[in-house]
């Protein structure tokens, strides 16, 4: 990485998000940094962790959803 590609992640990219008011996009960037040298088992455990609070979100929040997984089990 170079001096300007440095500068322009580290330091002018998150400043522009900051002043936008982008802070989620920021914190998107800043998890996916770090997340893209995770092993392949914390990224599996990452995403059935996301996707079993998708699910408990869809259960407690949406009638059909609820009826759905109770009438399947």
């Amino acid at each position: 990485m170079n001096l300007y590609s440095a500068l322009l992640r580290r330091t002018i990219f998150p400043w522009i998000l900051k002043r936008d008011d982008r802070l989620s996009a920021l914190r998107h960037w800043r998890f996916f940094e770090k997340s893209q040298y995770w092993s392949k088992q914390k990224l599996l455990d990452y995403q059935w962790m996301q996707l079993k609070k998708l699910l408990q979100y869809s259960y407690e929040n949406s009638p059909y959803y609820a009826h759905i997984f109770r009438e399947r089990g």
